[in-house]
């Protein structure tokens, strides 16, 4: 099984499910809409007392430091662990280290998949690094990990129910993260079932890309095959739900709606920038938030070769302690970059967007990741060219294939100079774009090539026309700026089907 790491330098993590018509960045959140913030005082106030991980000493030998986050989410799945409840009070971490050893080490997650666990005792332990203050990417549900949090009971409850004080606890942590992240505890969401690469797909109860509502609270059997949460447990969900309502009712009375504390950073203006970057490092910079101490920077990517990531998923990059900051882009890569203010207590405020950008593939790479008729192009090293030169053909129809999903245009970096030929751009066989490179030499000289019919799926090919020579710096694809779900599943569901505007058979 690849580890979670693994997983991430592949980006496949994008196949979690998420929610309908989400737009690709929450900078506007609904909750920041609310007038008024959530002091720090009230917020400890709402949330229950929570042993810190600190205080159960996980094993750092196991523990990969996911870059995964999200904004926030939009459920939670109740669990429990299969253990035994004769362990004592004293005892208790020793079970949840046990727990985390045997996701983090045996199964290759690089940390425990809940995001909180309540023992018998009705402690409450953080469980999935950075959950106290933020908003982690845990794994415990296959095909909703980004969209729900995970709470786990600590015991087995097939016939017996949790202990009074563990279903208290329960309910007052469920409380708080209704009020945090704005769930409606007796209500439901639509959903959509991705793929998960992190937990094994015979555990989806509901094939991938299924749309359907979805209970806010429930337990984990109702979202996979799995008898978990137990039997007992499960029968009483729906009043711990109505508990929960009852609760964040009084709540929301005494303390409104949950705003957070740290507003957007606002994006300093700069000289218009091309989506497409050239270089490794673009620069960022903003401006101050009232009660920061530190600004993290996301990126949510994605490549030529990979749909969208889930809109809600981003990597964290690194955090500084300034108003500026370089973010590197790798070749083929596309993305959206992003910042938010952290507090010294690690609380989290709210996303600004920085921008868009989409890098190329160079001549090395691009020869190296492209099928078809590659031996016909020839690579050559040019000082002054990005990259350090570029591909050259002279045969007829030699062709560079690549394999394309979820891209909205595509710009070929092509030098002109006097006597070189007409380059052709297709998709799935068809010619969508042609242009001549013979003119003034012009070694900077690009086009972009949009399709009308909107997002581009299946094969993309660059090709000479004719025996005229033609060269080929890189390639850039660029991504959709807005991801919603239901264009996404009109575009898969074309494709897929065949109906797709062009034909997705290859020539």
């Amino acid at each position: 099984m690849a580890t979670r790491r693994q997983i991430l330098s592949g980006a496949s993590v994008a196949a979690a499910a998420f929610a309908i018509g989400e737009p690709a960045l929450h900078s506007t959140d609904a909750a920041n809409a609310v007038q008024g913030l959530s002091s720090a005082a009230t917020i400890a106030s709402v949330r229950p007392p929570i042993r810190r991980r600190s205080s159960w000493h996980p094993d750092p030998a196991y523990f990969d430091d996911a870059v995964e986050t999200l904004v926030r989410y939009r459920g939670i799945t109740i669990h429990h662990t299969v253990n035994g409840s004769s362990y004592t009070r004293a005892a208790a971490a020793a079970v949840v280290r046990s727990i985390y050893r045997l996701h983090a080490k045996d199964r290759g997650w690089g940390d425990i998949g809940y995001n909180f666990l309540i023992d018998k005792y009705g402690t409450i332990y953080e469980g999935r690094a950075g959950s106290f203050n933020g908003t982690p990417l845990p794994t415990h549900t296959a095909g909703h990990n980004t969209v729900l949090m995970g709470v786990a009971m600590i015991g087995t409850f097939t016939s017996s129910r949790p202990t009074a004080a563990a279903r208290a606890s329960l309910i007052r942590l469920l409380t708080w993260a209704c009020w945090r992240y704005s769930i409606n505890p007796k209500g439901t969401a639509t959903y959509r079932v991705g793929e998960d690469p992190i937990i094994e797909r015979k555990k989806l109860k509901r094939p991938p890309g299924t749309v359907y509502r979805g209970q806010t609270i429930a337990g984990h059997r109702y979202f996979n095959k799995t008898v978990c949460p137990g039997n007992a447990l499960a029968k009483d969900i729906p009043a711990i739900r109505r508990s929960v309502a009852s609760s964040l009712k009084k709540v929301r009375a005494r303390h409104g709606a949950y705003t957070p504390r740290l507003v957007p950073p606002t994006i300093v203006k700069t000289p218009k920038r091309s989506v497409v970057q050239v270089s490794l490092n673009s620069t960022y910079s903003w401006t101050p938030v009232s009660g920061a101490s530190v600004y993290e920077i996301l990126k949510r990517p994605t490549g030529y070769g990979r749909y969208l990531f889930d809109p809600r998923l981003w990597l964290r990059l690194k955090r500084v302690t300034g108003t500026v900051a370089d973010v590197p882009v790798a070749e083929g890569e596309s993305a959206v970059i992003a910042v938010r203010a952290l507090s010294s207590a690690g609380e989290q405020g709210a996303f600004a967007a920085l921008g868009r950008v989409s890098r190329p593939l160079f001549a090395r790479q691009l020869l190296a990741k492209a099928t078809g008729s590659t031996k016909k192009w020839k690579r050559i090293s040019a000082a002054g060219y990005p990259g350090g030169g570029y591909l050259q053909t002279r045969t007829p129809r030699a062709r560079l294939k690549l394999s394309v999903k979820s891209v909205a245009s595509i710009v070929v970096f092509a030098p002109t100079s006097p006597g070189l030929g007409v380059i052709r751009v297709r998709l799935n066989g068809k010619v969508i774009k042609e242009v001549s490179l013979d003119g003034a030499a012009k070694a900077a000289h690009s086009f972009e090539v949009k399709y009308p019919h909107g997002q581009m799926y299946g094969e993309v090919s660059i090709e000479a026309a004719s025996s005229a020579a033609v060269r080929v710096v890189g390639v850039a694809f660029i991504m959709p700026k807005v991801a919603t779900d239901t264009t996404l599943k009109k575009h898969l569901t074309e494709y897929r089907k065949g109906t797709y505007p062009i034909r997705t058979t290859r020539r």
